[in-house]
């Protein structure tokens, strides 16, 4: 199998089990969201937020265990890919072990100080805090599992795992919900969904192991070495949890827990959004840490322009539709004041996200070819730049100064990063933008001239069904028209097999 056919075939698992998260989310969150009321929902919310924060501790082990496993596995390597696991697990569990520990005895704290929960909303919110101490430790090992799937290339069990707890989680909150339970019972329904999905994921990582049969060689890594990598990534995923989850600290500290929920809810599908760019990051990163020896430069140059281009043309009309329909879609969506207050905060961070989305391929080839300070640098010019403007902006503008806050700091950050990956690759511009952007931009523009000008005609799920599969379909024919050559006949091909 070519490395395209492979990349591509990869990506299809992960794009199964992230659409199939999406869609429960979308049917299952007007519920959460009416079930909790809005203050409810943005204590709930909270929970993963403190979930994310404990993830700091696991010292970039998520990247390295994928870098690794991918490398000693390509080489044979046994005692590496052993290794590599079992550095993995050590980093993953002990790091969140440390943070579950501080948030259980600080939770009273946490929530009269930090968070600055309301009195009425403390008890539970101090339950919550604990839940997502004990149900972080099982995440971490989930994590860690999800690492090793990646590393060794079984993207298909991968994405059964992320199914697993992506739908179980919410589906499970709104059976609590219908019954009468509340948010203690959904802390401890997620402690519960952690544990399970973290059984069953060691129970696929054992089958999906590759036979001892396949290694020739018992040279193994050292952890010194596993452990840089690994701080290198390290900083990134800070940065990370900085520029996407504090902006909910700023927002309860300035604002109220409803300001929280209108504008956490549109941002959440929009972080699910970035799974589907994420799982095709995830699949070219190992590929591209295989790739070895004398000829290699033009593979990935051709690899990384053709998986930028897959990237916008799935993506690129996801995020047009959703800017031009904003207004319809929160009010068909969830209703009332969402689509009155959060529509310009969630048409800004769509753009942000859409800005932001150039940066995935670009971390795969820098992470694959040992930059992975780079990772870092791009990430934390963006959280300087949010922490600094959030402060500034919300107090004024409220959620709309977050999302504008955010959009501000993803730009010149994305722009010096893009050019530094490019140059690494010795790619000019005048290639790349023609070869990896151009399509999509001409699709995109076709797109946004047919459904802009019509979308206050929008006045239900149908008419937004008709006028977004317009838009749609007019986005896919320009796309197709703009293709090369062996693009199209690639997807010919590939549909042909299905």
């Amino acid at each position: 199998m070519s490395r395209s056919a492979h990349v591509a075939r990869n990506v299809g698992w992960s794009l199964i089990g992230q659409v199939g998260i999406a869609v429960s989310s979308f049917v299952l969150t007007p519920r959460l969201v009416h079930g909790f009321g809005v203050e409810g929902y943005g204590l709930y919310v909270l929970m993963f937020a403190a979930v994310n924060y404990i993830q700091i501790l696991t010292f970039g082990a998520g990247g390295a265990t994928v870098r690794f496993a991918a490398e000693r596995r390509s080489a044979g390597d046994g005692k590496g890919v052993r290794d590599v696991l079992r550095y993995g697990a050590i980093l993953h569990v002990g790091g969140a072990m440390i943070g579950a520990a501080v948030l259980w005895f600080a939770a009273p704290w946490a929530a009269s100080s930090f968070f600055q929960i309301p009195p009425q909303l403390f008890v539970p919110g101090v339950a919550i805090l604990r839940a997502a101490a004990v149900g972080a430790v099982f995440y971490s090992g989930v994590q860690w599992v999800q690492a090793c799937l990646q590393g060794i290339q079984r993207f298909e069990w991968n994405s059964v795992s992320s199914m697993l707890q992506g739908i179980l989680m919410p589906l499970g909150v709104a059976v609590l919900l219908a019954n009468g339970k509340g948010l203690r019972a959904a802390g401890l329904w997620y402690v519960a969904v952690s544990a399970l999905t973290f059984a069953v994921s060691l129970i696929v990582l054992w089958e999906a192991m590759p036979d001892e049969a396949h290694y020739q060689r018992e040279e193994g890594l050292s952890f010194r070495k596993f452990s840089l990598y690994g701080l290198g990534m390290w900083l990134g995923p800070i940065a990370w949890i900085v520029g996407n989850q504090f902006d909910k600290v700023f927002i309860v500290r300035y604002l109220a827990l409803s300001s929280l929920t209108v504008y956490a809810v549109p941002t959440g599908l929009l972080q699910r959004l970035q799974m589907v760019p994420a799982s095709i990051s995830s699949v070219l990163f190992p590929v591209i840490s295989e790739a070895r020896g004398e000829g290699v430069a033009e593979d990935l140059r051709r690899m990384y322009i053709r998986s930028t281009r897959m990237l916008l043309g799935i993506m690129a009309p996801v995020y047009l539709l959703m800017f031009s329909l904003m207004p319809q879609f929160l009010s068909l969506w969830l209703g009332g004041r969402f689509g009155i207050d959060g529509v310009w905060p969630a048409r800004l961070l769509v753009a942000a996200n859409a800005a932001g989305l150039l940066n995935f391929t670009a971390n795969a080839v820098a992470a694959g070819r040992g930059k992975v300070w780079w990772l870092s640098a791009v990430a934390w010019g963006q959280a300087f730049g949010s922490l600094i403007l959030w402060p500034l902006l919300i107090p004024r503008f409220g959620i709309l100064g977050a999302a504008m806050a955010t959009l501000a700091a993803q730009v010149l950050p994305d722009l010096v990063y893009l050019h530094r990956v490019n140059r690494l690759l010795d790619l000019p511009w005048k290639r790349f933008a023609p070869e990896a952007l151009m399509p999509a931009l001409l699709a995109g523009a076709a797109l946004l001239v047919v459904v802009f000008p019509l979308h206050h005609l929008v006045d239900g799920w149908v008419s937004f069904i008709v006028l977004s599969s317009l838009g749609g379909a007019i986005y896919a024919a320009t796309l197709w028209l703009n293709l090369p050559h062996v693009d199209r006949h690639f997807i010919l091909r590939w549909a042909g097999r299905v």
